[in-house]
């Protein structure tokens, strides 16, 4: 056997200094990317709370809906602000570091799936179909009678598809919440009236507060209107919207078409991110 030279051992520490060299730059790069990501997730943070923030003055009121986007986005500034800070894991168990991560993991993924149903649902084309009824969902009214944006958008949508469909019954569905002075489906009814739309085509529901309620009492509403006349029906609600008030007729015994309407700028976030939990709690414990 022959020994190694002084020359054999040199190389041998030189490469040794290389390999460490190599992966403390590796670990520079590793720790690069994981600082950008959690800076990504800083801004991602500081925008749910900003969609929140603009979309407060123009809420009817404050719900977990509204509220939601920044409380996602105060969980994520924390977790970023902390991960930025200190170099310990937040979780000190390995197995329940796992746990947490698929937890997490299966969350986003539900989240993707629902909100990529929800868009395409928002996108659909207005009906051809021939239906007989035509249901305008109510949206919210400010304390001083005023009607909201979203509602408004859909009253005018509504407006256009009756002028072009004469023959088509309108069904205004909405309660009356704490802050509003009067009823939906009645503020709604006057709105059609002063557009120029017959009183005689417009029936109103006026004690839901859900889209479960909007459809139940709907459904209901069209068989003391003609109970022999098929329950065919175009759904008038903003576009983030479409696919759960669809499903939701559906279960109550209407066939719906979607009529998409554009969701109003300032609470396009927050509408799109309540929508999530809603459809999560309808189809869990409201569809029967």
């Amino acid at each position: 056997m022959i020994a190694p030279t002084k020359c054999d051992e040199r190389g041998l520490i030189l490469r040794g200094i290389d390999d460490r060299m190599a992966d403390m730059k590796n670990k520079v790069k590793v720790d690069k990317w994981k600082r950008v990501f959690f800076i990504a997730v800083l801004v991602l943070g500081c925008l749910g709370v900003l969609a929140t923030v603009v979309a407060l003055p123009v809420s009817t009121s404050i719900t977990l809906g509204t509220v939601f986007p920044a409380m996602v986005g105060v969980i994520f500034i924390a977790y970023g602000w902390v991960k930025l800070k200190r170099k310990r894991k937040l979780i000190p168990y390995k197995w329940l570091r796992v746990v947490v991560t698929v937890i997490v993991c299966l969350g986003v993924a539900l989240f993707v799936v629902i909100e990529g149903i929800i868009i395409t649902y928002a996108n659909i084309p207005p009906p051809d179909e021939d239906v007989n009824y035509c249901i305008v969902l109510g949206a919210g009214i400010f304390p001083d009678g005023r009607m909201s944006l979203s509602l408004k958008i859909r009253l005018d949508n509504a407006v256009e598809y009756l002028e072009e469909h004469e023959d088509v019954i309108c069904i205004v569905s909405g309660g009356q919440g704490d802050t509003e002075p009067v009823a939906e489906a009645y503020a709604m009814r006057d709105y059609l009236i002063s557009q120029g739309i017959a009183q005689s085509r417009i029936l109103t529901e006026a004690n839901s507060f859900s889209t479960h309620d909007n459809m139940t009492l709907s459904a209901l509403v069209m068989k003391e209107y003609d109970a022999d006349l098929e329950k065919t029906a175009v759904i008038v609600t903003n576009d983030f919207h479409i696919f759960r008030s669809l499903a939701v007729a559906k279960n109550r015994g209407i066939t719906g078409y979607g009529l998409p309407c554009v969701t109003p700028l300032l609470v396009k976030v927050t509408s799109y991110m309540r929508e999530f939990l809603t459809i999560v709690n309808t189809f869990l414990f409201q569809m029967n």
